[in-house]
């Protein structure tokens, strides 16, 4: 087991029973605690995780997922078994009574009071993670609320595996630039990134994006206020020799109501592809990252290029979300 010191009895203290809504309530040392802690965490992988194994024994974890999820609700339901706990609850709400018109108040309040730990959950509004974390206060039920995303708003789990992957694969946050490309103003994965790459030192981002798609200002404001360098970019060309991730986001055509913005989009989308031949413009050490899913912004021809990491991205989730869970609700 991690022997922990004075200040990481501290730091895990904090997160017992802790909600998690937006990354922005994490300072740089919780972020590195759980990174640390999920690096030990997949160092044990190949033993079956056995300091770990055990950590959620009776304890379930809930799902309430109004949104399509494949690595979120995949990542927290393995992260779960491999923690020896249990999952329930809602994954497809076209299955439920979400179908007969139950509001997400009602929904959360029932599935929490089924005897959950914590629950996970995903909704297309603003707001929805705050919202149920109150409904949690209101009934007096000790059930911690973690975002699993939130309309255009955050996806505070996905930031810190973001973190976890660059750090793993570059040795350092501070100091990088890092390049955001793609659709900027309705991803939510995008201020998340943003906001926890701003706890680190010298960080520079550049937002590459068409007009209609550029990342939102509070995004911007938030960012700078801490120190950050920010720079809006209209064409990949102009930074990706000298940035050290290349993070893509997908166009998030369920969001877009107006659909003027989403042909401007089209018109110039392979001005903000990854390919092949962008890649090779970049530096020997730049990583390619991509939340997940991809439709036609990342090419299938990349994968095999040393520097494309979304995969491994992908795998570390899981452990991210080990030691999330286990800090949450684990046994110490």
């Amino acid at each position: 087991m991690w022997v922990l010191t004075t200040t990481e009895i501290e730091l895990a203290s904090s997160f017992r029973n802790r909600d998690i809504i937006s990354i922005k309530e994490f300072k740089r040392e919780e972020l590195d605690f759980i990174l640390d802690l999920a690096a030990k965490i997949k160092s044990e992988r190949k033993e079956d995780f056995p300091n770990y194994r055990r950590s959620l024994e009776r304890k379930i974890v809930g799902l309430l997922f109004c949104e399509p999820s494949t690595r979120t609700v995949g990542s927290f339901t393995q992260a779960t078994y491999f923690l020896g706990g249990l999952v329930n609850g809602i994954t497809d709400p076209s299955i439920s009574s979400f179908k007969k018109g139950e509001s997400l108040s009602d929904a959360a309040r029932v599935i929490a009071g089924y005897g959950m730990s914590t629950l996970v959950m995903r909704h297309e509004a603003d707001g929805a993670a705050r919202q149920v974390s109150d409904i949690m206060k209101k009934y007096n039920l000790k059930v911690p609320v973690i975002n699993g995303g939130t309309g255009s708003e955050e996806h505070p789990t996905q930031a810190m595996l973001d973190l976890f992957t660059m750090r793993e694969k570059i040795g350092r946050l501070d100091g990088l630039n890092v390049g955001i490309m793609g659709d900027l103003y309705y991803g939510r994965t995008v201020p998340s990134l943003s906001y926890a790459l701003a706890n680190y030192g010298n960080i520079s981002i550049f937002y590459i994006a068409p007009r209609v798609f550029q990342v939102r200002n509070e995004v911007i404001e938030g960012v700078v206020s801490k120190g950050v360098k920010v720079e809006r970019v209209d064409n990949p060309r102009k930074v990706i020799s000298h940035i050290n991730v290349l993070y893509q986001t997908r166009t998030q055509q369920e969001r877009i109501k107006d659909r003027q913005d989403l042909d401007d989009y089209l018109r110039v989308k392979e001005d903000f592809t990854v390919t092949p031949e962008l890649i090779k413009e970049g530096r020997p050490d730049l990583i390619v990252m991509h939340p997940l899913p991809r439709i036609d912004e990342l090419s299938y021809g990349v994968d095999n290029a040393p520097n494309a990491s979304y995969f491994d991205q992908s795998d570390n989730g899981v452990y991210v979300r080990m030691a999330i869970l286990h800090s949450l609700i684990g046994r110490n």
